[in-house]
């Protein structure tokens, strides 16, 4: 039970005052010694006694005066208990003559009571804080303690300063009594969790998307340790979200994801949203427990497009009247403002005249030029940006040049010179002009000058 010495006794007269005969030159060993022993509860004990002489005997092991099973001479105690506490003698019977060696003592056995150490298994330490692990024992006033993370870190107390999440993991606690001269050493495994206020990894930043059957799912993810004491909450402006659109789940012990999903989006889903995350551990200072943010989620709506543009078959070679139909659903889809954008030429540019509208309008009448090809578009414009239809082009009736007035005057015996004012406005341009003349009174047919 403690080092492994021989002791050997040989037959002398004294052997009757140990109540047992001898046999001159046989004698007993035990291994190890007589000496006294020390186990915590549930402990193993062996001990092996023998005759040296190599004559047959049968071995036995006493226990408080009453034999305890053995195999072979071995005494072996798998799960000591307080009543195996007391002494332990080995004595011999020689089959050859029945001569009994001994009684030799074995030495005493203490069985010590593990619940007297306190060594919570799991502790806690907040990060960034001092620490010291708990392993005491009241045993023993001189009790050893010895601190192991696979190699010997520290004896007696163990504190750790300035605490980071390194130092989370197994620690060992070897705790040393001594009773009757023997030590008796047990360990107790020690789990150091690191406790971390809630931490925000990763969220949405404000946020606009467009009114869709599309599904959207806001995710934020976190830090906190000991996850079952943790709790999300989600908030729109100050109203709470529906539960069966949040999902949170643990990643792993320390870190975890909150989603908030949308089906589709509409713009009754706008606002501002908050996302508050708490951990009640009682370790964590009640101000550091709590950890929000908030962002915006906008949904914006193009306006819905005017549809049937076109221009009206006037007779007005200088104004064209456009007209147009509104199709909006809602209020939400309706235009506030429209844009009629009007150029001459087939392809928008530079030369565009833009009309401003009210978004209720259906038409509007514009000032062209006869006999020229224009290009229309309309522009649809709410809050959230603009659509514009597809161009539309279309012709102006020409319009026929007219003499406004014509005047003759001589400049000799033989020639005259006529002048015309012409009123036209436009639809290509005069090739020629064809002035007709006849002598005054005669009835003869008109002549023409070109």
């Amino acid at each position: 039970m403690a080092s492994a010495v021989v002791i050997a006794m040989t037959c002398v007269c004294l052997c009757w005052l140990l109540q047992g005969s001898c046999v001159q030159g046989t004698t007993l060993t035990i291994t190890p010694s007589n000496a006294n022993t020390s186990v915590f509860l549930g402990g193993e004990v062996e001990q092996l006694c023998a005759v040296t002489s190599g004559e047959d005997a049968t071995i036995e092991w006493l226990h408080n005066g009453s034999v305890v099973p053995t195999l072979n001479g071995h005494l072996l105690l798998l799960m000591a208990d307080y009543t195996h506490i007391g002494e332990y003698f080995c004595q011999a019977t020689l089959t050859d003559t029945g001569s009994v060696i001994g009684p030799v003592s074995g030495g005493y056995l203490h069985v010590l009571d593990p619940t007297r150490i306190t060594a919570p298994p799991i502790q806690y330490a907040l990060l960034g804080s001092s620490t010291t692990l708990q392993c005491e024992t009241d045993l023993d006033p001189d009790a050893t303690i010895n601190w192991l993370r696979n190699i010997p870190i520290a004896a007696g107390t163990l504190t750790i300063d300035d605490v980071s999440l390194e130092d989370e993991g197994s620690y060992t606690c070897r705790v040393t009594v001594t009773r009757g001269g023997a030590d008796a050493s047990t360990n107790r495994n020690v789990e150091l969790r690191v406790i971390a206020p809630p931490v925000i990894i990763s969220r949405p930043d404000n946020y606009t998307v467009f009114q869709g059957p599309s599904p959207l799912s806001l995710v934020v993810a976190f830090q906190s340790n000991l996850f079952e004491n943790t709790t999300v909450a989600w908030l729109r402006d100050s109203d709470s979200v529906p539960e069966n659109r949040i999902q949170t789940v643990s990643v792993n012990s320390s870190h975890g994801t909150t989603t908030l999903s949308f089906p589709s989006t509409s713009r009754s889903d706008t606002g501002t949203y908050w996302v508050a995350i708490e951990n009640n551990s009682p370790i964590i200072p009640e101000e550091m427990r709590k950890v929000e943010i908030h962002f915006q989620l906008r949904i914006a709506i193009l306006p819905t497009l005017p549809t049937e543009l076109q221009v009206a078959d006037d007779s007005d070679p200088t104004t064209a009247r456009i007209t147009w139909s509104l199709t909006n659903q809602n209020a939400d889809d309706a235009a506030d403002s429209l844009t009629l954008t009007v150029a001459p030429g087939l392809i928008l540019g530079e030369d565009d005249r833009d009309y401003p509208l009210d978004g209720t309008a259906t038409e509007a009448v514009v000032m062209v030029f006869p006999g020229v090809e224009y290009t229309a578009t309309l522009a649809a414009h709410n809050q959230d940006g603009h659509r514009i239809t597809d161009p539309v082009e279309f012709q102006t009736p020409a319009r026929e040049p007219s003499v406004s007035s014509l005047e003759i005057t001589r400049v000799d015996q033989t020639t005259f010179q006529v002048t015309l004012n012409v009123d036209y406005t436009g639809g290509g341009a005069i090739t020629h002009f064809t002035v007709a003349f006849r002598k005054s009174g005669s009835g003869d047919d008109f002549s023409s000058l070109g």
